[in-house]
């Protein structure tokens, strides 16, 4: 479940209200992330894994912003 770390994380940050004063999107600083979690084998890529959870990064990034994006 790695959805709930993040979304602490996510709470925490927007919780302290830290001022983003140049951002287009938010007047103060916001998190976004994209998880995952993966159980290695002996023939797995783990480039291919990061590149599956920085696709959900960006879609938290296109999607709303201040998000987080699992697999579901």
């Amino acid at each position: 479940m790695p959805v709930r770390p993040a979304e602490r994380c996510r709470s925490l940050i927007a919780r302290e209200a830290i001022p983003h004063e140049k951002s287009p999107i938010s007047d103060m600083l916001t998190a976004s992330a994209g998880v995952g979690t993966t159980i290695p084998t002996q023939h797995a890529e783990s480039l291919d894994f990061i590149e599956q959870v920085d696709r959900r990064l960006y879609r938290a990034k296109q999607a709303a912003r201040n998000c987080i994006v699992d697999s579901n």
